[in-house]
Parts: structure tokens; C-alpha cells; sequence
């Protein structure tokens, strides 16, 4: 169990770790191969409906991405992203500054890495394989995400606008 403070309200809440299944979210969809900026220091920027997610009843404590991405690429480059966070302001608060989170091996920028070989193939799409410490985040207490690119999916040939972040919170 840990609790998440609220630092407006010098209070705080019960977080419960517990494992979710729950289904992958689609965000940055068509927009991984486009660069935000290297490195991102001003995530407010990054603000749409398609970008961030939400974590629900304060269920789930670790985040977990993968990158779709279309089949028939030659010589893809993963993209490599950075994910921030924040508590969710409620009516009345004051909008919570965003948070880089590190990934459970301890980087602040992350690589999506794509393997055609391995990666699972659905349609005309594959899917990276999430790395258990490379690809996972911890909440750190916050219920409101994002993720920027750094570094845009690229390819020598074949078209790449098909694509996106999935995230689920686990």
C-alpha cells in the first residue's frame, strides 16, 4: 500500500497495489513518428486527448508500453520516448506540475525497440514486445500521463504513419 499526497490539502489517499487485466490504451496514435523535441523540458505542450490517459480508482501501480507500428518497414528506427506524470487536479486545485518518471531500469528516456523478427504481427501492424524493466513505470503516486518522442519512428523504406503508443496501467 502507499499513499498519494495531496500538497494543496496536506492530505492524502490509500493507493492499493494490486494487478490489473486490463485492455492496451492507444495514444500519440500517428503521431510517434513525429518529433517533439530532444530532450522534452516542457511536456505542457504535449496536452491533447490523444496523448494523455488516466489511471482509474487509483487501481494499478505500474505503467507498461509498447509501440504498434506497421508491418513492411526496412530498416525501421525505434522511437525513443519520455513519459511524465501528475496527480490529476480536482475542482478547485491548482494544475499539478508534470513529472518525468524513470523506468523501472532507471532511464528517463526510452527506447521502443523494434524487432520484426519477434514482434507479434496482427493485420497489416506489429507490436513490440514490452521489456519487464525497459517498458515499465511506476505511477509514483499520479493518476494523469503522458508520453513525448524524442527521438521519431523512422524508416529507409515503407510508410510509418500508422502507428502509436500503447499504454495500460497494470
Amino acid at each position: 500500500m502507499s499513499i498519494a499526497l495531496n500538497p494543496n490539502a496536506g492530505e492524502g489517499k490509500i493507493v492499493y497495489p494490486c494487478s490489473l487485466s486490463c485492455a492496451w490504451q492507444e495514444r500519440n496514435v500517428n503521431l510517434v513518428d513525429n518529433q517533439d523535441a530532444d530532450p522534452i523540458t516542457d511536456p505542457t505542450a504535449l496536452e491533447t486527448g490523444t496523448r494523455l490517459f488516466t489511471r482509474l480508482r487509483d487501481m494499478g501501480t505500474i505503467i507498461r508500453a509498447r509501440l504498434r507500428y506497421p508491418s513492411g518497414l526496412t530498416t525501421p528506427v525505434s522511437p525513443i520516448v519520455k513519459l511524465f506524470g501528475r496527480k490529476k487536479a480536482l475542482t478547485g486545485e491548482t494544475e499539478q506540475v508534470w513529472q518525468p518518471l524513470r523506468n523501472k531500469a532507471g532511464d528517463i528516456s526510452v527506447t521502443l525497440t523494434i524487432d520484426q523478427t519477434n514482434d507479434v504481427a496482427i493485420g497489416a501492424s506489429l507490436y513490440t514486445t514490452p521489456d519487464l524493466d525497459a517498458h515499465s513505470w511506476d505511477c509514483d503516486g499520479f493518476d494523469e500521463f503522458l508520453f513525448g518522442v524524442e527521438t521519431p519512428l523512422s524508416a529507409a523504406a515503407g510508410a510509418v504513419t500508422a502507428n502509436a503508443i500503447q499504454a495500460r496501467i497494470i
